[in-house]
């Protein structure tokens, strides 16, 4: 098994060579909180505890509780997530999803598509507005 890419119950997990870590939900999973903390173990692990671009694949049926779902928002997990791309098959959805973003402007940069490169196009030019904020902040 690749040591890269980790598969728990939900979802398999890998960090590509742009620093991406990818998870791909599975068909019908359904994420508790015990499941949330385990997702953010690996990726904790892959990225070397740093923050990461996140690109997560959920266009498959799967469901998450209200528990898991309050954890994956909360502080801990945030503050190392420098941006998120969310893929899901509906566009009316993603639409409606952005549109809520807009207007709520969450802490993390967060996107929805249903188009791969698109989503990770996104998510590189997100990587290179930061790498040039972090050169600017830097003392000359």
């Amino acid at each position: 098994m690749d040591k890269n890419k980790t598969e728990t119950k939900t979802a398999s997990i890998y960090r590509d060579k742009n620093g991406v870590i990818h998870v791909v939900l599975f068909e019908d999973a359904k994420m508790d909180y015990y499941d949330a903390l385990d997702h953010y173990l690996v990726i904790k692990n892959l990225s070397g505890n740093e923050p990461v671009l996140k690109l997560i694949d959920s266009r498959v049926n799967w469901s998450i509780q209200a528990k898991a779902r309050k954890y994956l928002a909360g502080k801990e997990v945030k503050e190392k997530t420098i941006a998120r791309a969310v893929l899901q098959n509906s566009s009316l959805k993603k639409i409606m999803v952005n549109f809520f973003n807009e207007l709520n402007k969450p802490e993390v940069p967060t996107k929805m598509f249903t188009d791969y490169d698109e989503a990770y196009a996104w998510l590189m030019s997100m990587k290179s507005s930061q790498t040039g904020a972090n050169q600017e902040a830097r003392p000359k």
